[in-house]
């Protein structure tokens, strides 16, 4: 992969998580499903007084492209898909 290619999928990652939690709630990991793929976030691990680790994430199947799980996949930012 070119660095030019992996620049371009690291600013789309940023616009993705820089968007609204309404937004990004819309592509979901469905809880229970035993389904990995989506967005959702680990969080309320209390690491000092005041302080938590909040780790946002977002898991897609990338390969092989007949698994893709598209509804999981951002219409935001327009270039993701």
């Amino acid at each position: 992969m070119s660095s030019s290619f992996l620049d371009e999928v690291r600013e789309m990652s940023k616009q993705f998580f820089g968007l609204p939690l309404e937004e990004k709630a819309k592509y979901a990991s469905k809880a229970g499903g035993g389904d990995l793929e989506g967005y959702g976030n680990d969080n309320a691990d209390r690491k000092e007084e005041g302080t938590f680790n909040w780790n946002d994430k977002l898991h897609l199947q990338v390969h092989p492209e007949n698994q893709r799980k598209l509804e999981f996949w951002p219409e935001k930012p327009e270039n993701f898909r």
